[in-house]
């Protein structure tokens, strides 16, 4: 997860005109990328530098099977196929257009997961955990599953997304669409105790909110925590 950079070389002017702030786009096939954020030989001979935010990609020296063989000692990273990004602004350099994207996770799939969480990819202090590996873990042993996870890590870019047109639409294609939250996340806003209770608040409000959507049957509700009787109480 993080900033990486992509500069490849297009020369259809129908091509560019597609990179427009605000557009969606999905790359079909595996997309790798370089965390370096600096220009290697010969890239200034391309004309499109992609900056990329991701939520998913994967440290190629994580798929190596040869030490010797890791690319770029560690740099590049991995995007999987079908991988959905936002256009979130353009600027002309010269004789290269940057295009500033960003992942997102549309929901347009079988089964769909939105996770909400303030640790998705690491702990208080930075420390990394387990549950990036658990998401690699899914999407390659449910590849055919068609799993989609739409990642927040607050309630307020949750909601985000599900006052989107996202959600309703992904409500028509999916066959089920499972949300969860853990219970407290401290970068919420309000007091402490609102903190402590931010996943029950976050669910009691997505359940009131969307007793009328449609669609809202092939919707699931979870919260994690690491003890059952101090959740029911929050509840």
């Amino acid at each position: 997860m993080g900033e990486c950079t992509r500069y490849v070389k297009i020369d259809e002017a129908r091509e560019l005109r597609y990179f427009a702030t605000g557009k969606v786009f999905q790359w079909v096939n595996f997309v790798t990328a370089s965390t370096k954020n600096y220009p290697q030989e010969g890239d200034d001979q391309k004309n499109v530098v992609f900056h990329i935010m991701g939520q998913t990609c994967r440290p190629m020296s994580n798929l190596s099977r040869d030490d010797r063989s890791v690319a770029d000692e560690g740099q590049s990273v991995l995007f999987g196929m079908g991988t959905e990004f936002l256009c979130c602004k353009t600027d002309q350099r010269g004789n290269q257009l940057h295009v500033y994207l960003r992942e997102i996770r549309t929901g347009f799939g079988t089964n769909n997961v939105l996770w909400v969480d303030d640790e998705l990819f690491q702990q208080p202090g930075g420390m990394p955990n387990q549950n990036q590996a658990f998401l690699h873990y899914i999407y390659h042993m449910c590849f055919q599953k068609n799993v989609n996870f739409i990642l927040k890590p607050s309630s307020k870019l949750a909601w985000d997304y599900l006052d989107s047109d996202f959600f309703p639409r992904s409500l028509d294609v999916c066959s089920s669409f499972k949300v969860v939250s853990d219970v407290t996340r401290f970068n919420e806003p309000g007091t402490q105790e609102d903190q402590w209770n931010a996943g029950p608040r976050f669910i009691r409000k997505f359940l009131d909110k969307t007793a009328n959507t449609q669609g809202i049957e092939k919707v699931q509700t979870m919260v994690f925590c690491g003890d059952k009787q101090s959740a029911r109480r929050k509840f």
